[in-house]
């Protein structure tokens, strides 16, 4: 990591000040800023920026701008709608409606399936060993 592009220290920067680094990434920052005092300094500059960020008042955006972002995303998804040729837009809900079928058995129904087997072998062991202990105990009462 001797050669860093600048754009890979300042989201490194960006990283270690929001807590978002890894250890290898908080131990390379704490390595070059001993080397480096520029470092130093666009760290402080980073502070101080997200500092200032949480201290501002925070305001509702105007009701224009929203209603302009709104038809902004409207023409962008009615642009890309035009793109697209017709057959592909009623193949791809044909897909959709195909694959929204309802699967008549879940995954869960062969789980469950175990839990009944172990459950019947279980209680035809016991009503088994309960037949064989009441003979034994008859032929030893016998004797």
């Amino acid at each position: 990591m001797s050669t860093v592009h600048p754009e890979k220290i300042s989201e490194l920067i960006t990283a270690y000040i929001d807590g978002q680094a890894t250890s290898e990434e908080i131990a390379f920052i704490e390595h070059y800023s001993r080397l480096d005092p520029t470092i130093d300094g666009a760290i402080l500059v980073e502070l101080r920026i997200r500092n200032l960020v949480n201290t501002c008042q925070k305001i509702a955006a105007p009701d224009m701008l929203r209603t302009r972002c709104l038809e902004l995303i409207s023409n962008e998804v009615d642009a890309s709608l035009e793109h697209r040729p017709e057959a592909t837009i009623t193949q791809i809900s044909s897909v959709q409606h195909a694959a929204v079928k309802p699967n008549k058995y879940p995954i869960i129904f062969p789980h469950f399936l175990k839990y009944v087997a172990a459950a019947l072998l279980l209680v035809s062991m016991g009503f088994w060993s309960g037949r064989s202990l009441n003979r034994s105990e008859s032929s030893l009462a016998a004797i």
